[in-house]
């Protein structure tokens, strides 16, 4: 049955239910939930279900709702995407401006200052692999000032679907993000919708990252680290890394230039720092004798790890973690990450450092009287002390 004004107006959630949809003519439907009601139209393209965004009621009346179905089955008469026919007609309006903006190249110009504004490279890659593979193919060629809670949502069930809880966190804040975006740049005018999806997905549970805390398990560890079969850059990256417990991908673009053998000094900038500020790790001798090691093989390339395929990149993403699973240890005991762990937690607990004095060499932020100003040597000597002092236990309880 055809749906009225009346009929639309009257309409109203059952007690218990969170989502029912009206029907109309052509696959157009009306999509009721807590927050409001949707216009969809449903449609098959090339085999496959798929579904239009066509606005908010009663912002968009049933008249008009009608009006973009009828223009949808066009665009399917001559064998076009519905979504694709609007994504182009945006684009032929001007990449990314005016109110009828896509949320794909929204989306496109908001990366693009991420990016200008100094995002570091592998999070860059990694949002535009979740445009690219997720919410893009979803939701891309919808007019970003149209998207609402239920078409976000029916976005992201993808994702948890496929059990991908981390991707699904990162994903709908990445969207909130290009939401606010359009909002500031006047392609949307209605709020987020992120916020009206709280306890429709699945709860982000923190997974305590894998390492080794009993001092006799690092030291067998640190044994086998030591008798690594496969190539030389490796072996001495993951020998370099429980000294330094940096971050493994700081590691892995780690650039000879940046290596000062006269004052022991690792000097980061800071367009590689999560936290976007320049950062030092004091070498302890141990750390310097690893380097000097390596220093022949790669020396008079950029990076000191680089790929095993070319100088002109650094050694890749799993290269560290695989390495640790050649050594017999899987991904439930230790990462490469792990080390963070493992150091911050016998630092304070074994060794008896202050923990803001820990967080400083982990460069995270610190709220405490150390962390109240900020600069790259903040702590410089003491944090010195407890690098090599660090370096000196793990030798001790390798030696144990």
């Amino acid at each position: 049955m055809a749906l009225t004004e009346i009929a639309i107006k009257a309409a109203a959630l059952p007690e218990g239910k969170k989502k029912i949809k009206l029907s109309d003519s052509g696959g157009l439907q009306l999509v009721i939930v807590p927050s409001g009601k949707y216009w969809r139209m449903a449609y098959r393209w090339q085999g496959t279900q798929q579904e239009l965004s066509l606005g908010v009621y009663p912002q968009v009346s049933l008249k008009e709702a009608r009006t973009l179905r009828d223009q949808a089955r066009a665009a399917l008469a001559t064998g076009a995407n519905p979504r694709e026919a609007i994504k182009r007609r945006t684009h032929a309006q001007g990449e990314g401006g005016g109110a009828t903006a896509t949320f794909e190249a929204v989306a496109s110009e908001w990366l693009a200052k991420r990016r200008r504004d100094g995002l570091a490279d592998a999070t860059a890659i990694k949002t535009e692999s979740i445009l690219r593979r997720w919410l893009c193919p979803a939701i891309g060629a919808d007019a970003v000032a149209d998207i609402d809670p239920v078409r976000l949502l029916d976005a992201l069930r993808p994702i948890e679907e496929a059990g991908f809880g981390e991707v699904l966190h990162k994903a709908k804040v990445m969207a909130g993000q290009i939401f606010r975006f359009a909002i500031a740049t006047g392609r949307r005018t209605s709020p987020d919708p992120t916020p009206s999806l709280r306890g429709a997905l699945l709860v982000r549970r923190h997974t305590p990252t894998a390492t080794i805390l009993e001092p006799s398990r690092i030291g067998e560890l640190l044994l086998a680290i030591d008798s690594y079969a496969g190539t030389a850059i490796v072996r001495h990256a993951i020998a370099l890394l429980p000294h330094l417990f940096c971050r493994p991908g700081e590691l892995r673009q780690m650039e000879w230039c940046e290596i000062d053998f006269s004052t022991a000094r690792w000097e980061l900038p800071a367009s590689k720092m999560k936290m976007r500020r320049p950062h030092i790790v004091p070498l302890s001798r141990q750390a310097l004798a690893i380097l000097a090691g390596i220093q022949p093989l790669t020396g008079r390339g950029r990076y000191v790890f680089p790929a095993l395929s070319t100088s002109k990149r650094p050694m890749s993403e799993n290269t560290l973690n695989q390495a640790l699973r050649r050594l017999g240890y899987g991904p439930d005991e230790i990462t490469s990450h792990g080390f963070r762990a493992m150091a911050r937690t016998h630092l304070e607990e074994t060794l008896r450092y202050s923990p803001d004095l820990i967080e400083h060499q982990l460069a995270h932020e610190v709220h405490g009287p150390l962390g109240r100003t900020y600069n790259r040597t903040t702590h410089i000597e003491a944090r010195a002390e407890m690098m090599q002092r660090w370096s000196d236990w793990l030798d001790e309880i390798r030696g144990g």
